[in-house]
């Protein structure tokens, strides 16, 4: 035959600070009559109801909540390379997607970041809505220089000088100065380059974001008129500010000049790295031309010692 189990809890008041519970199990297939008082029933429910509903702080360490799902979605998207999962969690919640992408975005393809959240600001087709989204990521990682640079050029291409007053109004931005090279090199490939720096040159309270506006402006120069470049070039004070440019001229385009003047250009800049940096590569390109011109170079020449060790 058979025999039925029943588990039946026994409620019994103790104190007035609890209760004390006695648990039998019956195999003899009948119910024991049990009267319980309402104080009873109402002190068995609360601890029931105790032990299978966990405390709220404890559900919700087991629950996943809407950001932490999104954080996880956000990681397997960006691990899958899939930027149209990433542009869709964009257009969900971009504020909540692009706060996660500033906390981890740096471990992730940087290519990949920058190209597809400018695409998704592009598709805002609200630059002062997109270049406050810009302002609140503030994420010190090569991605979202690339997208500040790409930003700013996209804006400068609509409206050159509202770009640099912005970039300039936001110069503490990481990466604004390759912003500011950008839109230097957008100067560089108009029909008038010095109009375009004599008004874009009282914006920049910023020396860094100067210097590689002056990067920018004068590397496209060269490329579209190398003897206005060069004119400009040694027409300008050699101050710190166009150590950067000297520097990017001479070593991209001093192949293309008279050696002794590349030379002088590189002699002249005033930052240690960057001079040996220009020094040595121009004095490369020198030995390779004209071997005599080199050597009566290097006997008519002092140099610090840490540029005279690394020469060819």
């Amino acid at each position: 035959m058979k025999t039925n189990k029943y588990i039946y809890t026994i409620l019994l008041p103790v104190t007035a600070a609890g209760a004390c519970v006695i648990t039998h199990i019956f195999s003899d297939g009948t119910a024991p009559s049990i009267q319980q008082s309402s104080t009873e029933v109402s002190v068995s429910e609360s601890m029931n109801s105790s032990v299978t509903s966990a405390p709220p702080h404890e559900q919700s360490a087991h629950a996943g909540s809407p950001g932490s799902m999104k954080h996880d979605e956000l990681k397997h998207t960006l691990s899958a390379k899939d930027s149209d999962g990433l542009l869709r969690l964009l257009r969900e919640d971009t504020h909540l997607t692009l706060s996660h992408i500033a906390q981890f975005g740096e471990t992730y393809d940087s290519s990949l970041l920058s190209k597809t959240v400018f695409d998704y600001l592009i598709s805002l087709e609200n630059w002062e809505k997109s270049l406050n989204l810009l302002k609140s990521i503030q994420a010190d990682a090569a991605w979202y220089h690339e997208l500040l640079a790409s930003s700013v050029e996209h804006y400068g291409q609509n409206d050159y000088m509202a770009a640099c007053r912005w970039l300039a109004k936001h110069s503490y931005l990481s990466g604004a100065p390759v912003g500011a090279e950008m839109l230097g090199r957008l100067a560089g490939h108009t029909r008038d380059p010095r109009s375009e720096l004599e008004q874009t040159k009282p914006l920049w309270s910023s020396d860094d974001l100067l210097a590689h506006y002056y990067k920018g402006l004068t590397g496209t120069w060269a490329e579209q008129d190398l003897d206005a470049a060069m004119e400009f070039m040694n027409s300008t004070p050699q101050t710190p500010v166009m150590d950067l440019a000297i520097h990017d001229f001479v070593v991209n385009i001093g192949i293309q000049v008279d050696p002794a003047i590349t030379m002088s250009w590189a002699e002249s800049v005033t930052d240690k790295e960057l001079q040996q940096s220009a020094v040595i590569q121009t004095a490369g390109m020198m030995l390779e031309q004209n071997t005599e011109n080199y050597r009566l170079w290097r006997l008519n020449t002092q140099l610090p010692p840490q540029i005279e060790n690394n020469l060819p």
